[in-house]
């Protein structure tokens, strides 16, 4: 079985310019993580600080040429995942918000903004290959469902996990998306180990 070596990257990927990727693909990697995008209450979402996705349109704020980067990165076998979510913020409590209890089509703000950022990459010659859920705080197995099936629908060939605690959530996401969506939804699993993460709660 081939080892994958994935990175997380932030502001690095968003403001480093063309070296940042260059050093990126010399390295070898097989995956880059873009880290992180939030949806705000509105639905709009953010890498970092910076707002790129709004009212289903893509406009980075600040100049990042984020979509043709990535692009290039792409082309040379790199697989593009982009994180959601982090600790100390309120990304899924917004996303659960937003779904209303179900899974949502075009005219909600999170399948629109979400489907603009996809067709954005597809666009300048890339892809999203993953969206990886990084739910460090509102852990609640359907919004993780539904927030799946909704990307699935909006063309996500797969999503990956990332959990930090309560175990049986996670299981249970993992399970149900592996039921509705196939085998292969949940492509990977990045385990949390730094800092000694943190057990069931």
């Amino acid at each position: 079985m081939p080892i994958s070596v994935r990175i997380y990257g932030g502001g690095a990927i968003a403001f480093g310019g063309q070296p940042a990727i260059d050093d990126l693909i010399d390295a070898g990697y097989s995956s880059v993580i873009v880290f992180s995008v939030h949806p705000h209450e509105d639905g709009t979402l953010f890498l970092g600080n910076t707002q790129i996705v709004s009212e289903g349109v893509y406009n980075e704020a600040a100049p990042m040429d984020l979509p043709s980067r990535l692009a290039r990165l792409r082309k040379t076998g790199v697989e593009i995942i982009f994180s959601v979510g982090a600790s100390q913020v309120s990304d899924w409590a917004n996303i659960g918000n937003l779904l209303h209890g179900g899974v949502p089509g075009p005219g909600n703000p999170a399948y629109d903004n979400f489907k603009a950022l996809k067709d954005t990459m597809v666009s300048a010659g890339g892809d999203i290959d993953a969206v990886d859920f990084d739910n460090e705080e509102k852990l609640v197995t359907e919004v993780m469902v539904n927030f799946g099936l909704m990307l699935a629908n909006i063309g996500f060939a797969s999503v990956t996990l990332c959990p930090f605690y309560s175990d049986p959530v996670w299981t249970e996401t993992f399970q149900q998306l592996r039921s509705k969506q196939g085998r292969g939804f949940v492509s990977a699993i990045h385990l949390q180990r730094y800092s000694g993460g943190v057990g069931p709660r």
